[in-house]
């Protein structure tokens, strides 16, 4: 299904979305800390924001909808329904086209997590699909500064793993982290052209 040019010497994953099939629960938890402040939160507002992290995500809510929402107290109640719809949902799922291309190479190229959830929940992400120890390289939201479109995310995955950015191939699910991949001078695949949702 994925084609993995002759050039590319590593190969760098999104993670939400792109890796673990997580969006659902976390479009779900958003619109639960939004009722707890009283604001309706969509899927639609999220979805365009996709590896934004949560505190930057509510400046950029409150910039756009003239909402005056304070950003720790909402990661907060944000993170707490998270986990407790993960608790309620059972066994995570991975999305399996992705995860296979990560199965084949993972003996075969450094491979690196570019995400942009906080670094505890990457790895409890990964811990639960069982994957942690299949990369040389996990950058998180907490690792970096400028978070994506920029492309400091990806710059950092490259920089770890020991490849130069331009022989990195970055698979992705959000419109701010393909800009990102590009940004970076990296090759990139928009996974949402090649899963049926």
């Amino acid at each position: 299904m994925f084609i993995i040019p002759n050039n590319i010497e590593g190969l760098i994953f999104d993670l939400d979305g792109t890796l673990a099939d997580t969006m659902p629960l976390h479009l779900e938890a958003w619109a639960a800390a939004g009722r707890e402040f009283g604001v309706e939160i969509t899927p639609f507002m999220i979805n365009a924001m996709a590896g934004i992290p949560t505190i930057q995500s509510v400046v950029k809510l409150n910039e756009t909808y003239d909402w005056d929402l304070e950003p720790l107290e909402v990661k907060r109640f944000k993170d707490f329904h998270y986990k407790k719809i993960k608790s309620q949902n059972g066994r995570l799922n991975a999305i399996n086209p992705v995860l296979e291309v990560v199965k084949k190479y993972r003996s075969v190229l450094p491979l690196a997590i570019g995400t942009g959830s906080a670094r505890l929940n990457a790895l409890d992400t990964l811990r639960d699909l069982g994957i942690i120890d299949w990369f040389s390289a996990i950058v998180a939201a907490d690792d970096i500064d400028n978070h994506k479109p920029f492309p400091d995310t990806f710059l950092k995955c490259a920089e770890l793993m020991g490849v130069n950015s331009k022989n990195c191939l970055v698979f992705e699910d959000g419109d701010l982290g393909v800009l990102a991949a590009q940004n970076a001078g990296m090759q990139v695949i928009d996974v949402r052209d090649h899963l049926d949702r």
